[in-house]
């Protein structure tokens, strides 16, 4: 046993020793470094390829930028290209309401038109661009709608001085740089269109310093009446007359003068006190809103005129002036010049509460084929006598409602009970026609509103001005012939971005929304992003 034992010690000598403490310390090692049993291994994470993905973004970068300035430059040189080459030849009028583009009417009348018109502008095209602007689209339309017939020059008198001798030999018209030509070589006639002719103007009847500011282009209904009026083989004439204190039609009446010029009309003045008689070439006299009555000459004039197939427009509004004479002329047409003030007694009618400022009936007649409104005030009344004669034919064109009053001398005191009161009646005589020296029936157009025809009527009232233009025209048209009803050209007017005046409860309404609604719906958003970008 102790040999054994003794056996085994010399064994275990230090080398052993130290071998076994180095394998046991080993085995701890490996046993330290060995994954647990109850525990997976995690996944060693793969970095992201950093580099090619930042590569890319900077190719992807510089191929967006490059693609933009390539575009950009493609759109300026086709729009350099494209101004250069087509600009003169390819423009459109995208304005509201087309107010540089010819309409209809004027198409029609240029494809019917067998002359040969020019158009001169005494003004170099590049200066009539500058001062002009889009009226020259309208004005490159009369050449491109009439088939050839109409040519279109502009030419600098100051560069070429005999153009004016060419246009106007005898210096009649005094032509001008700047003015516009309208000439028919064959039949010798010529029309002058000037610039302030293009726009209808307003001014500020409450502000006494207002100066008169565009309101709308009128160069349509200036170039086509300058057509009509140079491809007419007779101007017919119309004379206001004076002498009985008459509003002047130069003044507050000028758009009235203006729709006669345009309708191929020449406006004239005729004294009733001084001249002997009514001119041969009377198409028409007008008395506008007389202060006076005719003298018993003056009154046997009219009524000679009216004998021989003369027409006549009286437009009297209300005023303490009585008409006995005119009268005496007017009854062998069977009616007559009211004494009395009509006012409007429905108030839907009315304009701000005025019932003597209302939208008068105009009912389908003799003048009108269609029924519509115009804007009347300070009215008289005119009286059909109900003498029927079959040759004169009486018809109505112009009343209040059912529920208008008409006021004896303007007292209201002395008010009718309320009925249709009729403020405007149109009446052909044909009683004198002969079939040798007298061939046309003779026609009166009497009005009991003078601010009807009015250039505020006419013009300052926005689009209802329309409506007035309209019922005036068909009255010119009906008296002298002018031309069909479709034949009407308004103005345009220029495009309104005001906005229209509400009432209390609207500029509530609106505050509201803007300054409650719209925020407090933005911040609920905002709120709803914020909390699902949070929960992602």
């Amino acid at each position: 046993m102790k040999k054994e034992i003794g056996k085994d010690m010399e064994m275990e000598t230090p080398e052993a020793v130290q071998a076994e403490k180095a394998e046991k310390a080993e085995k701890a090692v490996k046993a330290a470094k060995a994954p647990k049993a109850d525990k997976a291994p995690k996944p060693a994470k793969e970095k992201a390829p950093r580099r090619i993905v930042d590569r890319r973004n900077r190719t992807l970068k510089t191929i967006s930028v490059f693609s933009v300035l390539i575009l950009v430059a493609i759109l300026l040189i086709v729009n350099i290209g494209f101004d250069a080459f087509l600009a003169e030849s390819t423009k459109w009028d995208w304005s509201s309401g087309s107010i540089y583009s010819l309409g209809d009417v004027s198409k029609e009348i240029l494809k019917d038109m067998d002359a040969e018109i020019r158009i001169v502008g005494l003004l170099d095209r590049e200066v009539a661009k500058q001062s002009l602007g889009d009226i020259l689209l309208l004005l490159d339309e009369y050449a491109a709608f009439s088939a050839g017939k109409v040519t279109l020059e502009y030419i600098d008198p100051d560069r070429t001085p005999g153009i004016i001798a060419e246009l106007d030999p005898e210096n009649l018209l005094k032509l001008q740089g700047g003015q516009f030509v309208v000439r028919n070589d064959a039949l010798d006639k010529t029309k002058v269109v000037t610039q302030n002719e293009l726009y209808k103007y307003e001014s500020d009847t409450s502000n006494p310093f207002s100066q008169p500011y565009p309101v709308g282009i009128s160069a349509e209904q200036a170039f086509t009446g300058a057509v009509k009026y140079v491809t007419a083989t007779r101007t017919p004439v119309v004379y206001f007359s004076t002498g009985q204190q008459e509003e002047s039609y130069e003044e507050n009446f000028t758009v009235l003068a203006d729709l006669m010029k345009y309708n191929n009309l020449d406006v004239k003045s005729l004294d009733l006190v001084t001249a002997a008689e009514v001119p041969d070439d009377a198409t028409l006299v007008v008395m506008l809103s007389p202060q006076l009555d005719v003298s018993p000459a003056a009154a046997k004039r009219l009524s000679d005129y009216l004998k021989g197939g003369g027409r006549l427009l009286v437009v009297a509004g209300y005023s303490n002036t009585r008409f006995p004479e005119l009268n005496r002329v007017l009854l062998d047409y069977n009616i007559e010049i009211g004494g009395s003030r009509v006012r409007e007694g429905n108030v839907n009618s009315q304009l701000g509460g005025d019932a003597y400022y209302y939208a008068a009936t105009v009912p389908v007649s003799a003048v009108s084929t269609q029924a519509y409104r115009a804007i009347v005030r300070n009215t008289r009344s005119i009286i059909d006598l109900k003498n029927t004669k079959e040759w004169i034919q009486a018809s109505t064109i112009l009343t209040t409602t059912e529920e208008g009053v008409a006021e004896t001398d303007g007292d209201p005191e002395k008010s009718s009970e309320p009925g249709t009161q009729v403020i405007g009646m149109a009446v052909e005589n044909s009683g004198f026609v002969d079939g040798s020296t007298v061939t046309e029936p003779a026609r009166v157009l009497a009005l009991g509103s003078v601010d009807l025809v009015s250039d505020m009527m006419l013009l300052g009232l926005g689009d209802i001005s329309q409506y007035n233009q309209y019922f005036v025209y068909t009255s010119l048209n009906w008296l002298a012939e002018i031309g069909e009803d479709s034949l009407f050209i308004p103005y345009k007017p220029f495009p309104s971005y005001y906005v229209t005046q509400g009432d209390a409860t609207s500029y509530w309404a609106a505050a509201v929304f803007v300054f409650l609604l719209v925020p407090a719906g933005l911040l609920v958003t905002a709120m709803v992003v914020y909390r699902r970008r949070k929960n992602k």
